[in-house]
C-alpha cells in the first residue's frame, strides 16, 4: 500500500489529466456549427465516443492488471491525442464519428486504469473517503478544463484543439515519471485479454457476484448516468444554440458547477461516507437530481435558469462517489481491473444512450431532454429504494446461515 504522499501526488496528476481532456468539450457545440452539422450530431457523435468506450473498458482492465495501471494511462494519454487531432480535421458525418470512435477507445482507458490504480492504494477502511476526493478532483478539473478551453475558444477553435493534443502528448510522456504500479502485475495472456475487448464477456468473467442485487445495482448506474449525460450533452448545445452563450460562457458556468460540486464532495459527500449508509443515502440524492433537473426544464429567464442547474450538479456529483464506493463493498475476490471495468461499462451503456436520447429528442423540443432525464433519475432512485431492501435482505441472510 502507497503512502499518503503517493496518493497526493495521484491526485494532482489525475487533476491534470482530466482538465487536458476536458479542453475541447466546450467549443464543440461552436465547432460542429462551424462546419454545419446538424443539431442531432451532438448527440451522435458522443454516442459514438461512448460506444468504444463502452466496448473496450473491460478490455483496458484486462490488460492493466497485466502490463500496470500507468502504461495504460501514458497509452491513454497518446491515443486520445490521435483522436482529437482526427477530430479537428474532421468536416462530414462520417469523419465525426470514426474521430469520436477513436478517442472513445483511449478515454475509457484513462477511466478504468485511474479508478483502478485507486482502488489499488486503498482498503475498504478509507476508500470511501478517497472515492468521495476522486470524484470531487474530477468534477473541479474538468470544470477548469472546460474553462480553459472555452476562454482558448473564444480566441480560435483550431487553437483549443491544437493545445489540447500537445499537451496530451507532453503528459503521456512525462506522467510515468512520477507514478508506480502499486499492485504485482498478472501474467500476460494476450489472447484472454484480446478475448476480453467484449464487455459482455467481462460481465460473465464476474459471474461469482452477478446476482440480482447486483444486477440492480448495474441498472442504476445506467440509468443515473443515462439521464446525466442527456443533461450535459443537451445543456452544452443548448447554452450555445438558444441562449447563444459564447464558448468561455460555457467554460465559465461548468466551472461554477464544479466548485459547488467540490464543496458538496468536501462537506456532504464526506459526512454520508462516515455517518450514513450508502445504499440509502443515494435514493435520496437520486431523488434531488430529479427534482432540480424537472425544475430546469420549466424555470424562466437566464438567472434562474442557472441557478437551478447549479443546485442541480451539486447532487449530480454527490451520487458518483457513491456508487463507486458501493461497487467494491464486498467484492474481495474479483480484481479492480475486472471490477471497474464493469462498472465503466455500465456508465458507458449510459452515456450511450443518454447522448443519442438528447440528440434526437432536442430535434423535436430543446427542453425534453432535460424533463425526460429527471424522469430517469426518478427511476433510478426507485430502484435504489428496491436495491436497498434487497443487500439488506442478503445481508441478514448470511448473519442466520
Amino acid at each position: 500500500m502507497f503512502s499518503k504522499v503517493s496518493i497526493k501526488r495521484f491526485f494532482i496528476l489525475y487533476s491534470i489529466m482530466t482538465l487536458l481532456f476536458n479542453l475541447a468539450h466546450p467549443i464543440t457545440p461552436a465547432f460542429f456549427i462551424s462546419i454545419k452539422m446538424p443539431d442531432y450530431m451532438f448527440g451522435l457523435a458522443f454516442a459514438a465516443m461512448a460506444t468504444s468506450n463502452f466496448i473496450f473498458c473491460p478490455f483496458w482492465g484486462k490488460l492493466s492488471d497485466s502490463i500496470g495501471r500507468i502504461k495504460i494511462i501514458s497509452i491513454a494519454f497518446f491515443g486520445y491525442a490521435l483522436g482529437q487531432f482526427c477530430f479537428m480535421h474532421s468536416n462530414s458525418v462520417m469523419t465525426v464519428i470514426l474521430s469520436r470512435l477513436l478517442s472513445g477507445i483511449f478515454a475509457s482507458g484513462y477511466m478504468v486504469a485511474s479508478m483502478a490504480y485507486l482502488a489499488d492504494i486503498t482498503d475498504d477502511d478509507n476508500r470511501g473517503k478517497y472515492t468521495v476526493y476522486y470524484v470531487a478532483f474530477m468534477s473541479v478539473s474538468s470544470s477548469l478544463g472546460y474553462l480553459v478551453g472555452g476562454l482558448i475558444g473564444d480566441i480560435s477553435i483550431g487553437l483549443t484543439f491544437f493545445t489540447q493534443v500537445i499537451s496530451l502528448v507532453i503528459g503521456g510522456l512525462i506522467f510515468p515519471m512520477f507514478l508506480k504500479d502499486a499492485l504485482k502485475k498478472n501474467v500476460f495472456n494476450l489472447k484472454e485479454i484480446i478475448t476480453s475487448a467484449n464487455p459482455f464477456i467481462a460481465f460473465a468473467q464476474a459471474k461469482r457476484m452477478m446476482n440480482m442485487p447486483f444486477l440492480i445495482f448495474l441498472i442504476t448506474i445506467f440509468l443515473a448516468t443515462f439521464a446525466t449525460n442527456d443533461y450535459e450533452n443537451a445543456l452544452n448545445y443548448y447554452i450555445r444554440q438558444v441562449l447563444l452563450f459564447p464558448s468561455s460562457y460555457n467554460g465559465i458556468l461548468k466551472a461554477a458547477m464544479g466548485l459547488i460540486g467540490l464543496l458538496a464532495n468536501f462537506t456532504i459527500n464526506q459526512w454520508i461516507v462516515r455517518h450514513a449508509d450508502g445504499r440509502k443515502s443515494i435514493i435520496a440524492v437520486l431523488s434531488m437530481c430529479g427534482i432540480f433537473l424537472i425544475f430546469v426544464s420549466y424555470v424562466q429567464g437566464i438567472a434562474l435558469f442557472i441557478v437551478f442547474n447549479i443546485i442541480f450538479y451539486c447532487f449530480n456529483t454527490m451520487y458518483q462517489p457513491i456508487q463507486q464506493s458501493l461497487m467494491t463493498q464486498g467484492q474481495r475476490d474479483v480484481s479492480n481491473g475486472i471490477l471497474f471495468g464493469i462498472f465503466n461499462s455500465a456508465k458507458s451503456m449510459g452515456m450511450i444512450g443518454g447522448s443519442l436520447f438528447a440528440g434526437f429528442v432536442y430535434t423535436i423540443n430543446n427542453k425534453l431532454p432535460f424533463i425526460f432525464g429527471g424522469v430517469v433519475f426518478f427511476i433510478s432512485a426507485l430502484l435504489c429504494f428496491l436495491n436497498y431492501f434487497q443487500y439488506k435482505s442478503a445481508k441478514m441472510q448470511r448473519k442466520t446461515s
